[in-house]
């Protein structure tokens, strides 16, 4: 019988697994459970592995290094209950063969989904105008612009991710133009995704959503200079669900200040900010607490996923996202 390795501790499995999940993992094979209230080392990790035939991992599971890869004996395959595995493989893993999965669409899914609901507050004016209805007293209140919509306006992409890619089907009800900017997308790519492929400087001086889902490389920190954010139109929005080093923070304040367009942050830089930061009092910043992709339902849905792909896995199928050696370079 195949032995599982279950490397999440005790209340991280409650917040990734119902009972029904649970019960299809048990079913695959002898479970190893983490019953500590703990992350495993890595030297942990290397001490357990040996017999092992699948790994099911998390945020902050340990890493696998060249160690642990060396203890791994039996090892085929490592199902990883998060997003991005960047931080915890060496390329060992994958010069012996392991296949390596995630549950990035589980992700991909909530933060779609509050980028296009920011992508029409914001255009509505729905935070302004609700708290002047609390502060008036007024049903109309005075002072604040009007509510307008995303239909019939022009929305760039930045990064086309998995996250980047949800975004575009989610806006697919929409009348909008949409444009794209990734360096590692095609043109034929973008027209696939129903976007056109423009450079970053033309999208940013152009569109009047522009949305940010490039994950954080070397390339990418600090892509979107002071020079980009200076052309952004007015009455603009700008979104930011990816990363805040992405971009030059200060320039963006700085920009923001003017009023002359506004932004909907759910990740800054520093993050989190400093208490008293000014954009934590400008009307037209809407601030999230690096919630967009970290809800209840979305870490039920990674861990499902998760287990979804050992099945398809040892069922002789291919993992929903299974990740190459080669996407670990774009990955966030």
């Amino acid at each position: 019988m195949r032995t599982i390795l279950v490397l999440p501790p005790p209340s991280l499995q409650t917040r990734l697994f119902t009972p029904p999940v649970m019960e299809k993992l048990y079913a695959l094979g002898q479970l190893t459970i983490n019953s500590e209230e703990r992350n495993l080392s890595s030297e942990e990790l290397a001490e357990k592995i040996p017999g092992v035939d699948a790994c099911l991992t998390s945020w902050g599971s340990p890493a696998f290094t060249p160690e642990v890869i060396a203890a791994a004996d039996s090892l085929k395959v490592i199902s990883y209950a998060a997003g991005s595995v960047k931080g915890i493989l060496s390329p060992a893993v994958f010069d012996k063969g392991v296949a390596v999965c995630t549950s990035q669409p589980a992700m991909a899914v909530s933060v779609a989904a509050h980028t296009v609901m920011m992508m029409e507050m914001m255009l509505r004016n729905v935070v302004n105008l609700a708290s002047g209805i609390r502060a008036q007293g007024t049903w109309r209140p005075q002072g604040i612009a009007p509510a307008r919509e995303l239909s019939g306006k022009k929305v760039g992409i930045i990064g086309a991710s998995l996250i980047g890619r949800e975004v575009i089907r989610f806006l697919q009800p929409f009348d909008v133009e949409i444009l794209i900017s990734d360096p590692y997308l095609t043109d034929d790519g973008a027209k696939t995704l129903g976007a056109k492929k423009v450079p970053i400087e033309d999208l940013i001086a152009t569109c009047d959503v522009i949305s940010l889902h490039a994950p954080v490389t070397d390339e990418t920190k600090g892509m979107i200079t002071r020079e980009h954010l200076a052309t952004i139109r007015d009455g603009a929005v700008f979104i930011n669900t990816a990363r805040g080093i992405i971009l030059d923070h200060e320039a963006l304040v700085d920009e923001l200040r003017t009023g002359r367009f506004s932004a909907a942050l759910d990740v800054t830089y520093p993050e989190p900010l400093p208490d008293g930061h000014e954009l934590f009092a400008m009307e037209n910043v809407v601030l999230t607490p690096h919630i967009s992709g970290g809800t209840p339902e979305m870490a039920l849905r990674q861990g499902e996923q998760a287990v979804r792909n050992l099945e398809l896995f040892f069922s002789g199928g291919t993992p929903n996202r299974l990740v190459t050696r080669e996407m670990l370079a774009t990955m966030a």
